[in-house]
């Protein structure tokens, strides 16, 4: 489960951002294209929006009973801009794994 979570998620990550421009939260930028400006509106991110597009895939993966407590996993997820490579995301993401039904214990009685 954890390596198909692991796949899924950069996989989806890649589709979103592909070559994005990396930006610290809270700073202003212009996701669309100025009409006739072909230098404008390039695919831009920040940790912030990185955060938010792992809250939702998080709702599809607890959906699809992969994870558990998925609030518990956006909250204890972290993304933050590395202050040595500006070019680079730091991720720590959390997750509890569903478990396996791998006992069952019980006991059938019947009286005579």
């Amino acid at each position: 489960t954890m390596s198909r979570i692991r796949y899924d998620w950069s996989a989806y990550f890649n589709t979103l951002y592909p070559r994005a421009k990396l930006v610290d939260d809270g700073k202003q930028f212009q996701t669309r294209r100025a009409e006739g400006d072909k230098a404008a509106g390039s695919a831009v991110v920040s940790p912030g929006r990185i955060k938010g597009t792992w809250a939702a895939r998080c709702q599809r993966y607890a959906g699809l009973v992969w994870i558990e407590n998925a609030e518990a996993t956006i909250e204890a997820s972290t993304f933050e801009r590395d202050p040595n490579d500006r070019n680079r995301t730091n991720a720590r993401q959390i997750v509890q794994i569903v478990g396996n039904q791998m006992v069952f214990a019980s006991s059938l009685e019947f009286l005579v």
